[in-house]
């Protein structure tokens, strides 16, 4: 008798458990599928000033949550005035020139081609203002771009004949523009380029212009957008920079790169 009172006690046990596991599985499931109905998302951005942005984002969750985000935009620090020594022209405060990282050049020429295309409009290399210099020490070649540097005392600019005003210095960009009409091919310029800085300065094939003067296309340099190596880079004019500097032969400028890329101690 005591064994079959216990057998009952042990069934009625075990269907209360099953009761209750089932009653709650249910009730869960109802809560659950009930908190996964996809809500609307909604999304507002108020503007409140010109610093923070206020977000309102209703998403689809177990249930319905809005999210308020507050995002403070960092103002940009004020850009540091440049202070040019007292020897830069008026003209030259603020202008820009490019400037080449020489240990980056492969010798790839399409900053010559770009250059040619957007001033003459012909794949012609030798038009390019700017020059690709392959120079080959002890069997180890180095490219060095060469271009106008606008130097600070523009020796070419001061060799032109004042009666002939050939070449003018334009003051937002310091570039050293040339007027093919009132240029007489005297050569004066090119023998002060070739004598005291780079020589970059040539006849054209045909010797009905001058070639080699960078007028930085305008303001955008075909060159520099066109470089796959960011070899060229626009740099202003400030207190540490003079483009005598880099306006040195290509010849002496590869040496230096030589001696600091393959030279042994």
């Amino acid at each position: 008798m005591k064994d079959i009172q216990n057998l009952n006690n042990l069934k009625y046990s075990n269907f209360s458990r099953r009761s209750f596991l089932k009653g709650a599985m249910a009730i869960g499931g109802a809560l659950a599928l009930a908190g996964c109905q996809p809500e609307t998302v909604t999304k507002t951005v108020t503007v409140t000033d010109n610093k923070t942005v206020t977000v309102t984002d209703t998403k689809t969750v177990t249930n319905t949550v809005t999210v308020t985000e507050t995002v403070t935009k960092v103002e940009p620090a004020a850009p540091t005035v440049a202070q040019y020594p007292s020897d830069v022209p008026a003209y030259l405060v603020g202008a820009s020139y490019i400037l080449p990282d020489y240990t980056r050049c492969v010798g790839c020429q399409k900053c010559m081609i770009a250059c040619s295309l957007e001033h003459y409009g012909i794949d012609d290399l030798y038009n390019s203002n700017i020059q690709v210099y392959a120079m080959n020490f002890k069997g180890a070649y180095v490219d060095i771009p060469v271009l106008c540097m606008k130097c600070r005392d523009n020796p070419c600019v001061k060799a032109c004949p004042e009666k002939v005003g050939a070449l003018t210095v334009d003051s937002k960009s310091g570039a050293i523009i040339i007027d093919h009409e009132k240029c007489t091919l005297c050569g004066l310029c090119i023998d002060a380029c070739k004598e005291e800085r780079a020589g970059v300065l040539r006849l054209s094939r045909q010797e009905d212009k001058v070639l080699g003067f960078c007028d930085m296309c305008g303001g955008t340099p075909q060159c520099v957008a066109v470089c796959p190596d960011n070899v060229l880079q626009i740099v202003s004019k400030g207190s540490s920079i003079d483009g005598r500097n880099f306006a040195k032969k290509p010849e002496v400028i590869g040496q230096q790169i030589w001696n600091l890329l393959y030279a042994v101690e």
